[in-house]
């Protein structure tokens, strides 16, 4: 059975940096039938240089306008692809995602199926599996809830979701009234209401750096909250008219005022914006609540009618066949010699993780490597172990904490670490402290044979 075809939707908007990196990071994608397609709102970044850099491997299309659901509708329409999966500029996916992703939709009764997200720092989760409710309010679990209550279906984050083509063309796509905010909570809810089953594919996990935008900085501080206001409002009085009486739809937006009210106060007393900036976000809040009620009593603003351009379905160039490899280094970001030798793994097809220590647990992905840093501990059965032991100690950890994700078939070394490394059930690859890169070479070769 020949695999489904999947096209990776990314929308991006002045993040030419993220992108960059998630571009990058579609390479070492394992599944061998998926494309790209980059649909990129009004930029005034590097993004046009970013987009030439990646061409030919992706489809480019134009929004012309700073709205997330339009910029997802051209994507649909674009997509060549049974199934479309979107990801965020900022996110990167795991090298089995799709993989994951792409195995439920061989039931024809799927029309969506999302995964789990890890948060900024690689480790710890940001989303589960979403539950949501007609208000537009969520709750993460651990996993999914056996049954669900009336009014609540699972709701996949829109980094993180893939999507039956089919199925979003008979919904009419993503509502484009939502320029920001809930865009994916509507067309999931809409998918539910039109009888398709919606997935939770806990092991299809994603890294979402959380990358500043014009409607938030960093630290996660609004710049602008209208659209958010705006999209909530919209989405009660749309979505939950039928079920709920005007009353309690007032009452619930009046709760959504209160909670960002509180944290607009949190902001000012911790110095994080001044007075001014408070003032004008409370009235943004005040603003897009009254415009989404407004807004809701037009027709919904739907997929616009599709025109099939000449261009066909156009498989990014992923690294497939590789070898699947862990090195190990104290001091990797420091060490040119192990440095070079992952990038020449990297630039020769493999998938290379590399693991070193360093002062906080973190996840990052640069110059097509997996980079964690580790903070060397001792394990629970042993209070007392050398510097030595107690870093590969935590290596192996570590190892067998991602080894679902990346099944290593090797581990590699300096050759002194090797004795420490015992019990991780992989070939370890020892290395020698002057050329490891040549060693390594020719290690691998071996492997391969």
């Amino acid at each position: 059975m020949e695999p489904i075809k999947v096209s990776v939707v990314i929308n991006t908007l002045d993040r030419a940096d993220q992108l960059e990196r998630t571009l990058e990071s579609l390479r070492q994608l394992r599944y061998p039938v998926f494309e790209a397609v980059v649909v990129h709102g009004p930029c005034r970044d590097r993004t046009p240089e970013v987009l030439a850099r990646f061409a030919p491997a992706i489809r480019v299309g134009t929004c012309p306008q700073a709205n997330l659901a339009m910029s997802r509708n051209i994507g649909i329409a674009m997509a060549r692809g049974e199934v479309v999966a979107f990801l965020d500029d900022d996110a990167i996916p795991e090298p089995d995602w799709l993989d994951r992703l792409a195995a439920v939709f061989a039931d024809p009764r799927v029309g969506a199926a999302g995964g789990f997200i890890r948060d900024r720092d690689g480790v710890r989760f940001q989303h589960q599996a979403i539950v949501a409710d007609r208000l537009g309010e969520a709750e993460s679990f651990p996993e999914l809830p056996a049954e669900l209550d009336p009014g609540r279906y699972f709701s996949p984050t829109g980094t993180n979701v893939a999507i039956r083509r089919a199925a979003l063309l008979q919904i009419g796509g993503f509502d484009e009234e939502y320029a920001y905010f809930l865009d994916e909570t509507d067309v999931n809810l809409r998918l539910t209401d039109a009888g398709w089953r919606l997935i939770s594919v806990p092991e299809a996990e994603v890294h979402h750096k959380f990358a500043a935008s014009n409607l938030r900085r960093t630290d996660r501080v609004p710049r602008s909250l209208h659209l958010i206001a705006r999209s909530k409002s919209y989405f009660c009085w749309v979505n939950a008219a039928g079920s709920h009486s005007a009353e309690a739809i007032r009452q619930e937006l009046r709760r959504f005022a209160d909670e960002h009210r509180r944290k607009i106060e949190r902001f000012l007393k911790r110095r994080r914006i001044d007075r001014v900036t408070a003032q004008r976000l409370l009235g943004e809040v005040e603003q897009g609540l009254a415009d989404g009620e407004r807004d809701a009593t037009a027709p919904r603003r739907l997929l616009s009618p599709l025109v099939d351009g000449a261009d066909g379905f156009n498989p990014y160039s992923a690294r497939t066949g590789g070898l699947r490899i862990c090195l190990v280094s104290r001091r990797f970001a420091h060490d040119k010699a192990m440095r070079e030798a992952a990038a020449s793994l990297v630039a020769a097809g493999h998938e290379v993780t590399a693991i070193q220590r360093g002062r906080i647990s973190s996840v990052d992905f640069q110059d097509g490597v997996w980079l964690h840093n580790v903070v060397p501990r001792p394990p629970a059965w042993a209070t007392v172990l050398s510097p030595g032991k107690r870093f590969a100690a935590t290596v192996a950890a570590e190892i067998r904490r991602i080894q679902p994700r990346r099944r290593f078939q090797a581990v590699a070394c300096l050759a002194a670490e090797t004795a420490n490394l015992d019990g991780i059930g992989l070939p370890i690859l020892a290395l020698p402290t002057d050329a490891p890169e040549r060693r390594l070479t020719e290690l691998v070769m071996e492997q391969r044979r």
